[in-house]
């Protein structure tokens, strides 16, 4: 995402088909882990970038995105039969999800504690494999995560970050004394921090070690401008 909004910054990509290329390279590592949701991120952020910024580029993107899809049909086409029928290619997430909503409505206020999927999961017959042990470890859900662990008081701050985050961008893109070059940095941030809200409704981040690395490193990012335009408010220049 933020490479995206970086095709003017020689600084960075100072050929126009170097910039390309990151994004080839980018556009393929995704195709490739066989993620649906990611592959909808990856269209989602063209279409936003051709709408905010190039719609030549975006168009370019997209039709290479297509031909990447193409060559690779055989492989890829039945991770692509979602739309088609959502309930069965789900990957067995509508049935975490109905478990997760079984235990919501005996404890709608307090979480279950850290790492308690296994523990408390109403119906394990249906996630175990035959030496008893679990297909999955986690709810595929980031705020069922958060809720069914910690709370809904641990929910409610975890989608106050979300607001927090739209908030302090839109108002960073709008004050006039960042730079240019600083706002393409700014609507990456904002946009990588979209991708994880996104992905959150299916997969998420809460329990990757380091995927929490990388959201903290674009809140810091964020952080980092916002402080720029409260001098007042900053450790250091």
């Amino acid at each position: 995402a933020i490479v995206l909004f970086l095709e003017n910054r020689n600084e960075f990509f100072k050929k126009k088909w170097m910039w390309y290329t990151t994004l080839g390279v980018f556009l393929l590592g995704i195709v490739f882990t066989y993620s649906r949701i990611h592959w909808g991120i990856i269209l989602v952020l063209i279409f936003s970038y051709g709408a905010i910024r190039n719609k030549k580029n975006a168009a370019i993107l997209f039709i290479c995105s297509c031909i990447v899809y193409a060559l690779f049909w055989n492989s890829l086409i039945h991770r692509g039969n979602t739309p088609i029928d959502p309930i069965k290619t789900t990957s067995g997430r509508s049935k975490i999800w109905q478990g997760g909503l079984m235990i919501a409505k005996n404890h709608p206020f307090f979480g279950n504690g850290l790492r308690t999927f296994e523990v408390i999961f109403p119906q394990p017959e249906k996630l175990q494999r035959p030496n008893g042990s679990f297909v999955v470890n986690a709810w595929h859900n980031d705020f069922l995560q958060v809720y069914l662990e910690s709370g809904i008081f641990a929910l409610i701050t975890f989608l106050w970050i979300y607001y927090t985050i739209a908030r302090t961008g839109i108002s960073l893109l709008k004050n006039k004394s960042l730079f240019s070059e600083d706002k393409d940095i700014i609507l990456g941030v904002i946009f990588a921090l979209s991708a994880f809200l996104m992905e959150g409704f299916v997969g998420g981040f809460v329990v990757s070690p380091i995927f929490t690395h990388v959201f903290r490193l674009l809140l810091v990012l964020l952080s980092y401008y916002y402080l720029q335009t409260k001098p007042d408010q900053a450790f250091t220049k």
